[in-house]
């Protein structure tokens, strides 16, 4: 028998733009975190937060990395490890 593979449900929003379904946030949720248990007020206040911040932190390194790639930002590592990023010296400001 072969395997299902798990991708992305979308659904569509009003205006035509693509969102990711929350019955696949809370799978995801619920991967993470196998004993969570909540109301449906609370997955809403609490598990659909954490899931989104999760899904756009990897998005937006992501997006860092690629611009870092194409020379349009420069990436600073400090002291502590932690990353800053910036316009590249000398890049237009006008992007």
């Amino acid at each position: 028998m072969k395997e299902k593979t798990s991708k992305p449900l979308k659904l569509q929003s009003s205006n035509g733009d693509a969102r990711v379904d929350p019955r696949r946030e809370i799978i995801e949720y619920l991967r993470r975190h196998p004993d969570a248990a909540d109301t449906a007020d609370g997955i809403l206040d609490w598990w659909m937060p954490v899931q989104r911040e999760e899904n756009a932190k990897v998005e937006i390194q992501q997006a860092l990395s690629e611009f870092v790639e194409r020379g349009l930002l420069e990436q600073v590592v400090l002291g502590n490890g932690n990353r800053l990023y910036r316009l590249t010296s000398g890049r237009n400001k006008n992007i």
